[in-house]
C-alpha cells in the first residue's frame, strides 16, 4: 500500500470530533493514521478554511455562505465547541505528523494552497485532490511537483484519460463502485488507487482483498487495526 496514503483520516476522525476540526485531526494522529484529508474552501475575505460544505447549516444550523462571510465572522461559529480551523492551521499541525490530503472545493484558491504547502515544506506530503479536473491542472502549472489525484463517485473510463491529461498521481473513486476490472485498469496505467470512505469492517476487508493502496476513513482506529 502507499505508506503515506494507507490509512488516511477522513476530515480527521470524524467518528470522535466534530468533522474537519483540529480536534478531529488530533484524534486522526492518536489513531495512528499515516494521513488526513479535509477540505478547503474561501472567505470572502480570501482566507483558505477547511469546510466540506458551501454553507454552514449541516455543520452549524446558520445558512451563511462560506463564500460569503468574512474570516472574522466565520471563527464565531461553535462547531460542537470547536472553531473551524484555517488551511494555515491544519498544515502546522500535520508537520512532521502527518501525510495530507487537500481536497480543493473551489477553484480560485489554488496558489494560496501551494503557498501554504510551500511554507511548511509538505511537497512531499502532500495530495492535491478534487472533483475539479480544472483545479488540479492550475495546481500543477503552479507547482509541477506536488502530486494530485482525481475524485470521482461512480467508475467511468474518461477518468483514466483525465489523470493521464494531468499526470495524476492517484484515482480517487468511492469505494462502492471499485472492483476487479477497475483496479486492474487503473494499476495498469501507473496510477494508484485509494477509495473512499470506507467504515464497515467487511467493506475494509473487501478493499484490502482487491489491492487498492490506500482507505480514506471516518474511523481510523478500526482501519489501523487492521492495516499495520
Amino acid at each position: 500500500m502507499d505508506p503515506q496514503f494507507k490509512v488516511t483520516g477522513h476530515r480527521g476522525a470524524p467518528v470522535y470530533a466534530p468533522e474537519n476540526t483540529l480536534k478531529s485531526f488530533q484524534k486522526a494522529f492518536e489513531c495512528k493514521a499515516t494521513a488526513i484529508e479535509f477540505d478547503v474552501r474561501m472567505t470572502t475575505d480570501g482566507v483558505p478554511v477547511i469546510i466540506h460544505d458551501e454553507t454552514l447549516e449541516r455543520i452549524a444550523g446558520v445558512k451563511n455562505f462560506v463564500a460569503e462571510t468574512t474570516f472574522e465572522d466565520l471563527r464565531k461559529i461553535s462547531i460542537d465547541g470547536e472553531k473551524i480551523p484555517t488551511l494555515e492551521e491544519v498544515l502546522a499541525f500535520a508537520k512532521n505528523r502527518l501525510a495530507v490530503d487537500v481536497e480543493v472545493k473551489v477553484a480560485g484558491v489554488e496558489e494560496k494552497v501551494v503557498a501554504l504547502i510551500r511554507k511548511f515544506d509538505l511537497v512531499n506530503k502532500a495530495l492535491i485532490t478534487s472533483f475539479i479536473p480544472e483545479v488540479l491542472s492550475r495546481i500543477k502549472e503552479v507547482e509541477p511537483r506536488l502530486r494530485v489525484g482525481v475524485l470521482f463517485s461512480e467508475w467511468d473510463d474518461e477518468y483514466l484519460d483525465i489523470a493521464s491529461n494531468l499526470d495524476a498521481y492517484a484515482l480517487l473513486p468511492n469505494y462502492n463502485s471499485v472492483d476487479e476490472e477497475i483496479v486492474k485498469k487503473v494499476k495498469d496505467r501507473g496510477y494508484r488507487l485509494i477509495v473512499w470512505t470506507v467504515n464497515d469492517l467487511e467493506d475494509i476487508r473487501r478493499m484490502l482483498s482487491l489491492d487498492v493502496d490506500g482507505i480514506i476513513t471516518d474511523d481510523p482506529c478500526k482501519v489501523r487495526k487492521i492495516i499495520m
